[in-house]
């Protein structure tokens, strides 16, 4: 299996949760009650991971979903012929049960926060260092796999990965996890 269509692989088993408006630069709105948060261009998906990530001192499960790609709007899109996301990942989130969606988005959450108190950060008080990110396309669609760096009160410089999906339009956010130290020269 081609590296790319691995890394697919993983982010698709491992998908998580949204439902709510945000006011970030670059974000789209619908007006239904059922609301997809999606950004044009990559740099705000990185912004808005940041504002997010920023808030991990007092956030609830519940808001960190509200930034994730929902489950509905997951499978709304698995079942879009024309969205272009290759019959690889649609018959993946097809696949996908609202049982490991939740348990998956209780997984990525409780690991954020464990990591917070590992590394002893001061969510609301770290600073944007920047966001890297790499276009991963093939003809089963493009997917956006990124790194949110910031810098603690401690001034040690740590990242959170997240993961997009281009719908043919815009990237909606489908995975923010694993907060790492920052130990290369990437940037």
């Amino acid at each position: 299996m081609e590296k790319h269509q691995i890394i697919l692989l993983v982010l698709i088993l491992t998908i998580v949760s949204c439902e709510k408006k945000v006011q970030t630069k670059g974000v789209s709105k619908s007006q239904t009650t059922t609301t997809k948060i999606t950004y044009k261009i990559p740099e705000d998906v990185g912004k808005a991971v940041f504002v997010l990530i920023n808030k991990f001192n007092k956030i609830t499960k519940e808001e960190y979903k509200n930034n994730i790609v929902s489950y509905s709007d997951l499978k709304e899109l698995a079942d879009d012929k024309k969205a272009p996301i290759g019959e690889y990942i649609r018959n993946d989130f097809k696949s996908i049960t609202a049982e490991s969606y939740e348990r998956v988005i209780s997984q990525d959450f409780e690991g954020i926060k464990s990591a917070g108190k590992n590394f002893n950060i001061d969510w609301q008080n770290i600073k944007f260092i920047n966001f890297v990110n790499d276009i991963q396309q093939s003809d089963e669609g493009k997917m956006l796999l990124g790194e949110t760096y910031f810098k603690n009160v401690d001034n040690k410089i740590y990242f959170v990965k997240c993961a997009a999906i281009f719908n043919g339009k815009d990237y909606q956010i489908i995975k923010i996890a694993e907060v790492e130290l920052k130990r290369n020269k990437r940037f």
